[in-house]
């Protein structure tokens, strides 16, 4: 491609152009959902987003001789990963580019070598910012359309990581349960018997204290897993962002805890798909697609298993059995006939175990790729 420029994003023309490339890349690609805008403006406003209290983030942009944008791209700096981890590793993320390598390579380029002067000496990528947000590459599913917070992307990428040195660092599953896979009376039966020995308490997220509610799914996320692979904490100013964001779209019917002697010791957090509605907004909430959104809520028959988690000194016990069949019944009732559980890591033998004990097959694989800088 003639006269190819990497460009740093520092006008708002920039930034727009920055925003609205995946809008332009996709559409004409049948199973991309297009993110709601002003949810992307959020992710990426350094100044206000909470993520980048303890972030510093660099964007990109690949633009031909005419000045036509061809590619984007972001490096992160996450401090929160260098204090929990003290390994010199940087992200990169919000790739998008046209299918020409050469475009790829002048944007990894870009993006690693800030990676480089911020003294960082490995790469994980993509992740938008972080694993706590959207992560990983699509390289098998593509026939599928995502669900709500996942990603998806163009089948040429994972050839372009691959050739710029990129290697796997881990591989998230995403498993698709449906209700005619499930033995809900085996369930129902391993439930109850513990529910009545432990003394079990299963109860739905409570709206009116969604702040501290959320704080406490935390605190118990950040506790189970702590251990597992690409874990990063998240701050008590992100937890409050992501409340309000989640306040108008969660159903409280569907995000669960359970507790022993009154204490919360796990949680189970769904959303339902609005991907299936977000589909046709085009990116767009204002001004009509908040009505699309409210009038065809009733449409949505999938949820998406964000997380679940136990406290350390209550897990490898069947706890998880419990709010297994306490969603699956919910959502008979309220009308979800399909779950995705995602993502789960691909060494995470216990999760892989009960997704398929419920009749989970893997339907869509992402993969964290790394480097060495």
């Amino acid at each position: 491609m003639q006269g190819l420029k990497l460009v740093e994003v520092r006008s708002k023309g920039d930034l727009n152009d920055f925003l609205e490339f995946p809008y332009k890349l996709y559409r004409e690609v049948e199973n991309w959902v297009p993110p709601l805008r002003m949810d992307q403006k959020r992710i990426l406003d350094s100044k206000r987003h909470p993520f980048y209290k303890e972030a510093k983030i660099e964007l990109f942009l690949a633009r031909d001789g005419a000045g036509e944008v061809k590619g984007r791209i972001a490096a992160i700096n996450n401090l929160v990963h260098q204090k929990y981890y003290n390994d010199y590793t940087g992200y990169i993320g919000f790739f998008e580019a046209v299918n020409d390598f050469n475009v790829a390579k002048i944007l990894f380029e870009g993006a690693e070598n800030w990676l480089r002067q911020e003294g960082l000496k490995r790469c994980l990528a993509p992740l938008n910012p972080s694993t706590n947000y959207v992560s990983g590459l699509l390289i098998e599913g593509f026939q599928y359309p995502p669900s709500i917070m996942m990603p998806y992307n163009m089948e040429y990428y994972p050839e372009f990581f691959e050739k710029l040195g990129y290697k796997k660092g881990r591989d998230l599953l995403s498993f698709v349960v449906s209700q005619e896979n499930v033995d809900l009376d085996r369930m129902r039966k391993l439930s109850d018997r513990l529910m009545e020995k432990e003394d079990l308490k299963v109860r739905a997220l409570d709206m009116k204290n969604l702040e501290r509610e959320i704080k406490v799914a935390f605190e118990i996320y950040n506790d189970a897993w702590s251990k597992n692979w690409g874990f990063v904490p998240m701050s008590d100013l992100e937890i409050k962002d992501l409340a309000k964001e989640l306040k108008p779209v969660c159903d409280p019917e569907i995000i669960l805890f359970l507790e022993k002697d009154g204490e919360a010791i796990g949680f189970l957090f769904a959303m339902p798909d609005l991907n299936i509605i977000l589909k046709d907004l085009n990116g767009n909430l204002f001004p009509f697609g908040i009505f699309k959104l409210i009038f065809n809520r009733k449409k949505i028959n999938k949820i998406r298993v964000i997380a679940m988690g136990f406290k350390q000194k209550f897990q490898n016990i069947g706890y998880p059995t419990v709010l297994y069949k306490e969603i699956i019944e919910r959502g008979i009732k309220f009308g979800y006939y399909y779950a995705e559980m995602s993502w789960v890591l691909e060494d995470n033998k216990r999760m892989i175990k009960a997704a398929k004990a419920l009749g989970g097959e893997v339907d869509k694989r992402y993969r964290i790729y790394e480097k060495s800088l």
